[in-house]
């Protein structure tokens, strides 16, 4: 990939362990952008935006889906970018390598 964009756009709700003026309580601190979420309001309710921008990157492996593995895997040999998981500023990757198992919710 050279000088890529991706954006993920995700479902976001407060938790469901809060209670309902905790709930409301988290929706306004999230959108009032004091939070490092960026989220967005949309029609069915919330979403949380993650950006990556200019990814150039050598990635030798993606494993998406395979049966008898439950989580992915994303092999990287070289990746640059501006990484935007929340609000800027963003971080700054210059020479990152290795290989990650990812899933829905987490990268490791």
């Amino acid at each position: 990939m050279i000088e890529g964009k991706l954006v993920v756009q995700t479902a976001w709700h407060p938790s469901d362990r809060l209670s309902p003026p905790a709930r409301d309580s988290a929706v306004r601190h999230v959108m009032s952008g004091k939070s490092r979420l960026f989220v967005v309001r949309v029609a069915d309710g919330f979403q949380k935006i993650v950006e990556l921008d200019s990814v150039t990157a050598t990635i030798p492996m993606l494993r998406l889906s395979e049966p008898g593995f439950k989580d992915r895997l994303l092999q990287v040999s070289a990746l640059r970018m501006l990484a935007y998981p929340f609000r800027p500023p963003a971080a700054d990757v210059r020479n990152l390598l290795g290989t990650f198992q990812f899933n829905d919710d987490s990268l490791w």
